[in-house]
């Protein structure tokens, strides 16, 4: 900092300019840093609770996809840090006595808990079984203060290997499923409630990935649909609050993605097994390293019910490389993925693609004096495969897309 002020004020003859200069450093900073860590700039102001005179009804939080993960975590601290009654929805039956069990200490306990809790055996995707729950919350006049979208899943698996029906599965739970509970409990909300879907860091970013890409799907769809579901509730004073959670280590990021992978390489004669293998290895190997309890989103969710949040979407978790990527051009995006997915040991054990690398080629034309003797190389490398039957083609990897763009440049 010191360097910093002798050169903007080392010339006394530009003091305003330097000045400026300075005054923008600052706004910069204060810039980059509200976009890396919002969470550091929020205004804390208490919101209104059961026991605000205001209310005249009884203010309940409803859960999504409580079983397990991140919806089981909400609701447990929902339960211990708020007064607001609490209902869960799932596909399975959830035992409120087993959810809550480190919270019962006596009858009395227990007797709260009966009062506080209710769960339904609920799928998202149908209109009756949620008209069930919306009979029952204006049976007994409660006010959705709170409605926490949780219910997910996921589908990994090659595009041109996955059915329709496979991918439409997972749009109608993560994107149509949140619209259904949405406009199922809308006429249960009144001015001040809040909406919260949980998305991903993956929509934050908006960064697709092979193999990924019907969850990737569903979640930029949910995005779009926050953002205008977001202005049109606002018109009618209930907020609409985005969480998008990192690395998460839940039963579907840690398992199943993995197992669902592997099952989709023994059951189909699939043509991306190697890239797959190695989608489950970088998989792996992100959660394991970046990954933090559900908690660590639950404990955000109940700051959105208990305080007024100025930001219209949370981060939970989301690492520094995911908001880089956000900004980065799709080019090197697709260049990056394709040098992990292929692997460097395809490349190397096969005797016709062996120095066809990107990395070696570039390493040659260094050697050459640069891009000026490409065709020279070209000459090379099409000799190699000239007398294969597929050409360019190399266990289904084709050359001309995988090598550098430039490479074809005249």
């Amino acid at each position: 900092m010191q360097s910093i002020l002798k050169i903007l004020f080392y010339n006394s003859d530009h003091y305003i300019l330097n000045v400026l200069i300075l005054a923008l450093y600052f706004i910069m900073s204060y810039v980059a840093f509200k976009m890396l860590f919002p969470s550091c700039c929020n205004k804390v102001k208490k919101r209104i609770s059961n026991d605000d005179e205001r209310n005249h009804r009884p203010l309940c939080a409803i859960v999504s996809g409580c079983s397990s993960g991140i919806g089981l975590a909400t609701l447990k601290a929902i339960y211990k840090d708020t007064d607001l009654e609490l209902i869960g929805l799932d596909v399975v039956e959830v035992d409120g006595k087993e959810i809550f069990q480190e919270f019962i200490t006596d009858d009395a306990s227990s007797e709260g808990l009966d009062r506080r809790f209710t769960s339904f055996k609920c799928d998202v995707t149908k209109d009756k079984d949620l008209k069930k729950v919306y009979d029952f919350l204006i049976g007994n006049d409660y006010a959705v203060d709170v409605l926490i979208c949780c219910a997910g899943i996921t589908r990994t698996g090659p595009l041109m290997e996955l059915s329709a029906n496979q991918i439409q599965k997972v749009m109608d739970i993560n994107v149509m499923g949140v619209h259904r509970c949405v406009k199922a409990f809308f006429g249960c909300m009144q001015r001040g409630s809040i909406v919260v879907p949980i998305l991903s860091e993956i929509a934050y970013a908006m960064q697709s990935s092979a193999f990924n890409a019907a969850y990737s799907m569903s979640k930029f769809a949910l995005q779009a649909y926050v953002i205008a579901l977001r202005q049109e509730l606002s018109l009618v004073g209930v907020q609409v609050k985005g969480v998008y959670p990192g690395a998460i280590a839940t039963k579907l990021s840690m398992n199943h993605t993995t197992d669902m992978t592997i099952q989709h390489i023994e059951n189909n004669k699939t043509l991306f097994k190697n890239p797959l293998l190695q989608f489950i290895d970088a998989s792996k190997s992100y959660i394991h390293k970046m990954a933090k309890e559900p908690k660590y989103v639950a404990n955000e969710i109940v700051k959105i019910c208990l305080y007024e949040n100025p930001n219209k979407n949370i981060l939970v978790n989301v690492s520094i490389m995911m908001k880089i990527l956000k900004y980065l051009p799709e080019a090197v995006m697709d260049y990056g993925a394709g040098i992990m997915l292929r692997g460097a040991d395809e490349w190397n054990d096969n005797e016709f693609v062996r120095g066809t690398h990107p990395s070696i080629i570039n390493k040659k034309l260094d050697i050459r004096g640069g891009w000026g003797d490409r065709r020279l190389i070209f000459d090379e490398i099409y000799t190699k495969l000239h007398s294969t039957e597929d050409g360019f083609r190399i266990s289904n990897v084709d050359l001309r897309e995988t090598l550098p763009a430039r490479f074809f440049q005249q």
